[in-house]
């Protein structure tokens, strides 16, 4: 069924951020077009979207947009057992990051903080 070949086409994605960092570069820019419109496709991932200390400032902004469509719909309510809550993590990327851009992006994305 179509359901069944999309939820194979994520796997493949999420399996290509393990690529070369191009590659991984590319395959974010698409996860962000398509997790603008297809929330849920994505937020069994959510994990393979935070930012890790070796991410260069490109792969961060594009993860933290990931992040930020997936988190937009849940955003008012306790995440499901087992599922972590994405505005912790922005907020913890906030407080070890001293990238002007990327503290802008979080607090524009959490709001308030």
């Amino acid at each position: 069924t179509q359901s069944t070949g999309i939820v194979h086409v994520v796997k493949a994605l999420i399996r290509l951020l393990k690529s070369k960092r191009e590659t991984q570069v590319i395959v974010l820019t698409n996860i962000t077009t398509m997790s603008a419109k297809h929330r849920k496709l994505f937020e069994q991932h959510m994990k393979s979207f935070y930012v890790n200390a070796s991410d260069p400032t490109n792969v961060r902004l594009l993860k933290l947009e990931i992040l930020t469509n997936i988190a937009t719909e849940t955003k008012h309510r306790c995440p499901a057992p087992g599922v972590p809550d994405v505005r912790v993590q922005l907020r913890q990327g906030l407080r070890r990051r001293h990238r002007p851009r990327y503290r802008q992006m979080c607090r524009r994305d959490i709001g308030g903080y």
